[in-house]
């Protein structure tokens, strides 16, 4: 009995050393036009078109206030294949902390611009259930 009480905590911990345990899905919005509702602890991702190579980047239009959510990770992921002068998009990736309304406002900019004119702009609206 022992033994196989034993076996079921070693099977897990092989899955998580080897990586072989699913993933959870993190819900992708590209679409600003599509209210993003998750729930209180679930992780989301926005991600906006990009090239880096025109010097623009995404990033906040203001800072995210009131903890409602936080950014947990952003990054660029580039097209496949990688071409020189080709695009890609940011991705960033939230964690819903408490329920209410938010929208979160993105500028695209050369930052080293000053004052940096947007080459556009982009607000999604972000609701988190219980």
């Amino acid at each position: 009995m022992f033994k196989k009480l034993l076996f079921i905590p070693a099977c897990l911990f092989i899955a998580v050393l080897f990586g072989c345990l699913p993933k959870a899905e993190i819900r992708e919005y590209r679409d600003p036009a599509e209210t993003i509702t998750v729930k209180k602890g679930e992780n989301f991702a926005i991600a906006l078109k990009s090239n880096r190579t025109t010097g623009f980047i995404w990033r906040l239009a203001k800072p995210i206030e009131g903890g409602m959510v936080k950014i947990k990770h952003s990054e660029y992921v580039p097209d496949e294949p990688q071409r020189i002068g080709s695009g890609g998009k940011e991705v960033w990736i939230f964690e819903a902390l408490e329920p209410g309304k938010k929208s979160i406002d993105f500028e695209y900019v050369r930052p080293w611009e000053s004052p940096a004119p947007r080459a556009d702009f982009l607000t999604f609206e972000i609701i988190v259930g219980k």
